[in-house]
């Protein structure tokens, strides 16, 4: 528990609460407030962010003046043609030499090699496939070469936009910066064409050369002048950026100045936003002031506030101790389930916490309380989860702030979430159950807190988008956490249990085959403490479970049980008592023994432990006491007694009370509804009063619920059957069948 507080105090708001949580917008102002120094009113983030993008609209975009570009690729055109014609003499000269007549094979190879080279250096160099211009040979017309490179040539001067003036950073502003070696200067933006202006000019231009559409010189001659003349103001966005950020930097945080003695707000006034903002602004200040007056460490840990966080967050723990000790004392003095509710609180507080200080605008339907009250349900029951749903709701929300919304919402869905979803026998029916329910115990207090306060739709809108992220996140975080917690602490929900009472278990067919007798009875030990359990709404499948292996130690020396003499003499008639004594009581030691070597888990174990609790072997008892009459010798009863413990639960308890009664009514040739009802109630008064029952949370109403659900499956498990004459087959001896 120290840990517990501790790691909540920790996690719990550190700087000052703030004093004017009570001021909300629209409300009237429960109080004056006067200005206790001078401080300014800063701006909110919202008006700090409309204020930066309003000075970001008066930044001019930069653009850098490239000159010598087009100088240099208008050279560069002039080495084209000419390497071009180059290639093609080559290629003209190698269709010659292909002839053998005319040129020797070394002349055809040589050339070979030559014009490969060429073409590889001119793909290189240009970025364009030869082969596309020179079959046919596309460019060859003098005329057409030299119309496009007086047309590159004259470009060569122009000063056009990179980019299209649709897409220029405030382009409203009908200007740009130019940039030109280590000189800048506003230039207007309307002197330049843009690139669009530049794609059209080119096609026009092309166009005049070819008056026929789709002609395959046109396209090649339009990216040759693509290639050979670019856009030489080129827009330069890093410096552009930098413009921005610099502007926006300079933006002050303040908006306005408060002298001291100045009135804030009046008692009674309407709360507006600009208020609340001075308000905001003056409690900011306030915390600057006590952080800087109090400088070092032990000044600036408020011992004060501490102890008032470790006082509060204390109570709300104490509370869930003291339910714990009061009603579920199995859980009080069990220092693994202590330590599991304890984990799974701090768990909680801690996804709380995380998401509050990492999440902007954090959401009281992002909380997933129904994690923890779903998890402590399963694991324990419905009054700890209850309590401890209580619990963890009110120490999330005072990690969070004085907000009741953050106690209220999370708190309903854990327990409206819990009572829909606390057994699990079916992981898609638990995915889809926790899914809906978490789902509905949020958006509900959403629409009511929407019509209390006259909300806007985009409010209500707003919630129920949290409540589904928080409906989608709560079953996959409970079922990881929920088997974390299964393997580590060892602590079996209802799902391992349906495996664990699956018969083809080793276990199981280990006891069905050496001891079918001591099998046979645990299947109907399980049949009676099921429905015992049911009745008094205990935990039907445990009890079945435990049933199951309560007498797998019988295992050990299975023919020393009664139940698996089948057609041999009775061993302990030939045995002193106390021997006798000792070999039953052994197959406790020996089935938890067993059970450990199996990685049963504990809470079955239990059953093998408490099933017979520190009752007397009565028969054996009295054998030893007829056996030293007439003697000096006296009788140990401990000798007699089994080890313990007592059972601490419901489900022991009436699995203790099944195996009694299965064997008591085992031994009645004939009986009836009634005899069993005599039967049953006798084995429960003789528990009751030799004290076995004392230690679990079992009631004596309890006890009338269990022997009346237990009248009807024993009556049916040993039901009488009308025995009929057989016909008489000739040659053999007349038969009885049984009519069931």
């Amino acid at each position: 528990m120290i840990i517990a507080v501790g790691s909540t105090v920790l996690m719990m708001p550190r700087e000052r609460v703030s004093e004017y949580t009570d001021y909300r917008e629209g409300v009237p102002a429960p109080k004056s407030i006067t200005a206790p120094f001078d401080f300014e009113i800063l701006r909110t983030d919202d008006e700090l962010f409309n204020v930066r993008e309003k000075v970001k609209s008066y930044v001019i975009p930069v653009f850098d003046l490239n000159d010598t570009l087009n100088n240099h690729l208008n050279k560069k055109f002039g080495r084209f043609l000419a390497d071009y014609d180059k290639i093609l003499t080559v290629k003209n000269r190698l269709t010659e030499f292909s002839d053998p007549k005319t040129s020797s094979d070394s002349l055809l190879q040589e050339t070979k090699k030559i014009y490969i080279k060429e073409k590889a250096a001119f793909n290189q160099t240009y970025g364009i496939n030869i082969d596309e211009l020179t079959e046919p040979p596309l460019l060859s017309d003098i005329v057409t070469r030299k119309n496009v490179g007086h047309y590159i040539k004259n470009n060569t001067e122009d000063r056009i936009l990179d980019i299209p003036k649709k897409d220029i950073f405030n382009k409203n502003l009908g200007k740009i910066i130019l940039r030109s070696g280590k000189e800048a200067f506003d230039v207007s933006l309307n002197d330049f064409p843009d690139i669009i202006n530049k794609n059209r000019r080119d096609a026009d231009f092309i166009a005049s050369l070819y008056k026929t559409a789709g002609n395959d010189s046109a396209e090649y001659w339009k990216k040759i002048i693509n290639n050979f003349s670019k856009p030489s103001l080129i827009f330069n966005k890093q410096l552009t950026d930098s413009l921005v950020q610099k502007v926006q930097n300079e933006v002050p945080l303040a908006e306005g100045l408060v002298k001291k003695g100045d009135e804030l707000i009046s008692k009674n006034t309407l709360v507006t936003k600009q208020s609340l903002n001075v308000l905001r602004s003056l409690d900011l200040k306030l915390k600057e002031s006590g952080e800087a007056e109090n400088s070092s460490i032990m000044y600036r840990i408020n011992f004060k506030a501490v102890s008032g966080k470790v006082i509060i967050s204390s109570l709300f723990y104490f509370i869930l101790i003291f339910m714990l000790y009061f009603n579920r004392k199995k859980f009080f003095y069990s220092f693994k389930a202590l330590t599991v509710i304890f984990l799974i609180i701090l768990i909680q507080l801690a996804i709380v916490y995380l998401s509050f200080k990492h999440i902007d605008n954090f959401s009281p339907y992002l909380i997933p309380i129904s994690v923890t009250s779903v998890l402590v349900s399963v694991f324990f029951d419905m009054r700890v989860a209850f309590v401890t749903a209580i619990v963890t709701s009110v120490l999330s929300s005072l990690l969070i702030g004085n907000n009741f919304l953050f106690l209220f919402i999370p708190m309903f869905s854990g327990l409206f979430t819990m009572y829909a979803v606390h057994k699990i026998r079916d992981i898609f029916q638990f995915i889809y159950k926790m899914m809906l329910f978490s789902f509905l115990g949020l958006i509900l207090p959403a629409v009511g807190f929407y019509l209390i306060f006259n909300s806007s739709y985009s409010d209500l809108f707003s919630a129920a988008n949290h409540s589904a992220i928080n409906a989608v996140i709560s079953p996959l975080l409970a079922l990881t956490l929920l088997t974390v917690i299964e393997r580590i602490f060892k602590m079996p929900t209802d799902i391992t249990l349906l495996q664990l009472s699956d018969l083809s278990k080793p276990l199981l067919r280990k006891l069905q085959i050496e001891a079918p007798g001591t099998y046979h009875h645990s299947i109907t030990v399980g049949n009676l403490a099921e429905a015992a359990a049911e009745a008094i709404n205990a935990n039907s499948l445990l009890a079945r479970v435990g049933a199951y292996y309560h007498d797998i130690g019988k295992t050990f020396k299975a023919a020393y049980f009664i139940e698996n003499q089948q057609n041999i003499p009775n061993k302990h008639d030939k045995m002193a008592p106390n021997m006798s004594a000792f070999v039953l009581s052994a197959h406790v030691k020996e089935g938890i023994k067993l059970a450990y070597e199996n990685n049963l888990p504990e809470v079955i174990i239990d059953f093998i432990r408490m099933h017979h609790g520190a009752s007397r072997m009565e028969y054996f008892y009295n054998k030893a006491v007829n056996l030293a009459k007439g003697t000096e010798e006296k009788v140990n009863e401990s000798i007699y007694r089994y080890p313990g413990p007592k059972p601490n639960s419901k489900e022991t308890a009436i699995v203790m009370i099944s195996d009694v009664v299965e064997a008591k009514c085992r031994t009645e040739s004939s009986a009836n509804t009634d005899r069993f009802r005599q039967i049953i109630s006798d084995i429960i008064l003789d528990k009751l009063r030799s004290g076995e029952l004392d230690e679990c949370d079992i009631k004596l109403n309890d006890l009338s619920k269990i022997r009346e659900a237990m009248v009807p499956v024993i009556t049916g498990m040993y039901h009488q059957r009308i025995k009929y004459p057989a016909k008489i087959i000739e040659g053999s001896e007349p038969d009885n069948i049984e009519e069931k």
